[in-house]
This record gives C-alpha cells, structure tokens and sequence, in this order.
C-alpha cells in the first residue's frame, strides 16, 4: 500500500512539473489573447514590446489575438521607433 502511494504521489509530481514547463511566459498583464480573455496590456513596456513583435513579424504579428488596454499609458520619455508609423 505504501509502494502504491509513494507511485501515485510521484507521478503527480512528475505531471505538475510537466504541466509547470509546458506553460507558456506570456509578455502581458493576463489573458490568453482569446476573445473571451483578451491579453492585457497594462504598461508601456508591454505596449511597446507588443508594437515591437508586430513591426519586428516575431509571433507572426499575433494575428488573430485579442489584447485590452487596462490602464491610461503614456509614453512620454519613451524611446519610439521613427519607422513604426506612430
């Protein structure tokens, strides 16, 4: 019975590490760029590494994805790229 439970307790370990590794790091606030959980964009940073990725075809411009503003963000003091069409 030990044996057993040590087997069970191990292999549910082993799944949640898994699980842990398989998830994806995303670059915004939230979400999962669905329409039903759009990904959220809350700071300049995430705003211009999402303008970044679109102009650079990294993530194929995340075509198809959903992305919400959830703060007021200003860009003042930050470093634009005079080629993206600001």
């Amino acid at each position: 019975m030990k044996k057993l439970l040590s087997i069970l307790l191990a292999t549910c370990l082993l799944l949640s590490v898994c699980c842990l590794a398989l998830a994806e790091e995303s670059p915004f606030a939230g979400g999962n760029g669905t329409a039903e959980d759009p990904w959220q964009i809350a700071t300049a940073e995430q705003l211009l590494a999402l303008s970044a990725a679109v102009n650079d075809g990294s993530a194929n411009g995340y075509p198809g994805k959903f992305f919400v503003l959830t703060a007021d963000i200003g860009l003042f003091g930050k470093v634009l790229r005079a080629d993206c069409g600001y």
